[in-house]
């Protein structure tokens, strides 16, 4: 799977990187992607990806950074038990991911609301991690709310956004 880059003055392609299964944790990915509203951090040194697996209806595998300034995948995790919702599975796919304008934080707004009320469900709202991909915090989202709302942590963790 590759990453392009592309040049609007010249019309020009390139390739950035080819992303192949072993730095994925063995899986192949048919489409990588961060929800069409996540950004890289302000060098654009930071990626954050999900890789999509079309074989399986489209489902997600997986979410990775990439480091542009070393050419490699520096972390990534998988959805299953153990990855990125800890103990258990997460019980949903994400709406978006992205990169703290800092380049410190992997932020990650998921398609589950809470809708029993309780609020402290991994895998629900936003979440943040380190760029190893360790959990940090969270900020769950009630039913009802928009899943790509403007939210207090993002404010806190990507405030000074470029424009």
């Amino acid at each position: 799977m590759n990453f392009y880059q592309y040049n609007i003055q010249t019309h020009t392609g390139t390739v950035v990187h080819n992303f192949i299964s072993s730095e994925l944790g063995g899986v192949t990915c048919t489409n990588i992607h961060n929800g069409d509203e996540g950004n890289p951090d302000d060098s654009d040194r930071y990626w954050a990806f999900e890789c999509i697996d079309n074989n399986s209806n489209y489902a997600q595998q997986r979410v990775f950074i990439y480091d542009r300034t070393t050419d490699s995948v520096i972390a990534q995790k998988g959805f299953g038990a153990g990855g990125m919702c800890g103990a258990g599975a997460c019980p949903t796919s994400t709406n978006w991911v992205g990169i703290s304008h800092t380049g410190n934080y992997f932020l990650v707004n998921w398609n589950n609301d809470s809708n029993d009320g309780n609020l402290t469900v991994r895998g629900t709202g936003q979440e943040a991690f380190d760029l190893n991909l360790n959990y940090i915090s969270s900020r769950a989202r009630k039913t009802g709310m928009a899943t790509s709302c403007s939210w207090p942590m993002a404010r806190r963790y990507m405030s000074a956004r470029r424009t």
